[in-house]
């Protein structure tokens, strides 16, 4: 009986040369499959106790598939609501640095958010860490970000003088969107929120589809803006 693997195998050719090589060794199993057969055949409790144990793991891997379907729409949902908050809270934001303020708040609130639902404990101080080294990143990518977001304004009309919090309002969403995916991501994967790897998640998250993102929340935008001139009647006719 053998189980398979790989052998050894020399050749020898007519002038006297050894060629030695690995090739696969087909298994031979068939007097052990007999042998268990035998053993089921005398004890048919092995066999319901092996059957039921089938049953739990099929079981088992059903239930933590939906945990984990749960879980992906559920950590989209997360993300997608702290971009608009991200979004929305530049465009409110009353003075300058406000809304950096706003942001980290925010930022921090998404960490805790996901950690909760994947159910992995993380102290304050590691998560604001980890949000402190996202921020340097986010910062050698600031000046691409904002020109292209601005590019993406030129298409939709009367944004008028608010065009740098608006442009701002829809890079924090960016960031707040591919920053969430990565976390998510990683706290799926691993089981924690590791930065290194996460943050790589982020950079290559950043700059897919970034130029279709950017037009879906210039548009959320735009929108904003125009609904609230239109409420206090600052539309030109």
């Amino acid at each position: 009986m053998q189980c398979g693997g790989m052998e050894e195998v020399t050749r020898i050719y007519h002038d006297g040369r050894e060629e030695t090589t690995l090739r696969e060794r087909a298994p031979r199993v068939e007097e052990l499959r007999r042998a268990l057969q035998r053993y089921l055949d005398t004890d048919p409790q092995v066999l319901d106790s092996l059957r039921d144990t089938a049953v739990f793991v099929l079981a088992q891997q059903k239930l933590d598939a939906a945990v984990a379907h749960y879980r992906q729409g559920k950590a989209q949902a997360i993300v997608q609501s702290y971009s608009r908050k991200a979004v929305f809270g530049a465009l409110a934001a009353v003075s300058p640095g406000t809304d950096i303020l706003i942001q980290g708040y925010l930022g921090l609130n998404l960490v805790k958010e996901l950690c909760a639902l994947y159910e992995v404990p993380a102290r304050e101080m590691d998560m604001q860490r980890f949000l402190d080294l996202a921020g340097n990143q986010i910062r050698r990518s600031m000046n691409l970000l904002l020109a292209l977001v601005g590019n993406v304004f030129k298409a939709f009309p009367g944004v008028g003088t608010v065009v740098g919090g608006a442009i701002h309002a829809v890079v924090y969403g960016l960031v707040f969107e591919s920053l969430g995916k990565a976390i998510a991501r990683s706290l799926e994967s691993r089981g924690d929120l590791v930065s290194g790897p996460t943050l790589r998640m982020f950079e290559d998250n950043l700059s897919e589809d970034l130029e279709a993102r950017a037009r879906r929340l210039a548009q959320l935008v735009w929108t904003r803006q125009r609904d609230g001139e239109e409420s206090t009647g600052n539309i030109a006719p």
